[in-house]
């Protein structure tokens, strides 16, 4: 598995976490002889995140199969990756920190996100600090 790591690491690509049970494959035999293991997972890059920030991946049950479905899930898509009308996404200006409402903004958005250290929460953290500043 080092290796593996070293691959995703060399690559840019990160493991995007999961919702659901962790293992992905089961060998279907009885008893000690059953094998269970993480086998799939769902990877990108940081080009990817920044178009697909929102997003979702669950290990669903097993169906017909001794791998689980894995569903990755976009969330928000259609306003990412355009420029809702306005000529340009949301960027955050450096002279903002100057200001005593954006600080109460960004601290507030943040105190209202569940933030559990995955990236997926994390980038949900930051959707809602942007829509709180975009106000």
């Amino acid at each position: 598995m080092i290796r593996f790591w070293a691959v995703l690491e060399d690559c840019g690509l990160c493991d995007l976490g999961f919702l659901g049970l962790c293992l992905t494959w089961n060998n279907g035999r009885e008893a000690i002889a059953n094998l269970k293991k993480r086998l799939a997972r769902v990877v990108a890059n940081g080009n990817w995140i920044d178009l697909f920030p929102i997003y979702r991946v669950t290990n669903l049950e097993f169906w017909s199969s001794n791998h689980r479905v894995v569903l990755l899930e976009l969330m928000g898509t259609e306003t990412y990756g355009k420029n809702e009308g306005k000529g340009r996404g949301f960027r955050f200006e450096t002279w903002w920190i100057n200001d005593a409402e954006c600080i109460d903004i960004v601290s507030g958005a943040w105190a209202n996100n569940s933030f559990d250290g995955s990236i997926n929460s994390f980038l949900m953290g930051l959707d809602g600090c942007t829509r709180d500043l975009k106000k």
